[in-house]
């Protein structure tokens, strides 16, 4: 029998998400940034990783994804060398429906030591 789709009602239209190969980004590519949230009392500061474009990325997307439906990957190994990221991001898909429901999602972190 075959798998049961979801309706389009159910299914990611709008702002899918994407993730990067990390096996195509060069280490020299990465960069740090402060992410600083002015309204706290004292100011926070966070850093996070970005990634500056190349032709050489490789992006893939997961469209009409379902709420059934989850992407595990992970977002940092310090234990290769040099430390891996797996970059993400939702993106506006020009061929997204006018009318497409906003995308909801949900996410989740956890720290695994080893």
């Amino acid at each position: 029998r075959p798998p049961l789709s979801a309706p389009p009602s159910l299914q990611v239209r709008a702002l899918p998400l994407a993730v990067l190969d990390a096996s195509t980004v060069r280490a020299d590519e990465m960069f740090t940034y402060a992410l600083v949230l002015e309204e706290a009392e004292p100011p926070l500061v966070g850093f996070n990783n970005g990634v500056g474009y190349s032709e050489a990325h490789d992006w893939y997307y997961y469209s009409n994804m379902t709420r059934d439906e989850a992407l595990v990957f992970y977002t940092y190994d310090g234990a290769s060398s040099p430390p891996r990221f797996v970059f993400h991001t939702a993106f506006a898909d020009p061929t997204t429906p006018p009318d497409a429901p906003p995308r909801k999602s949900i996410e989740c972190r956890c720290l695994a030591l080893f």
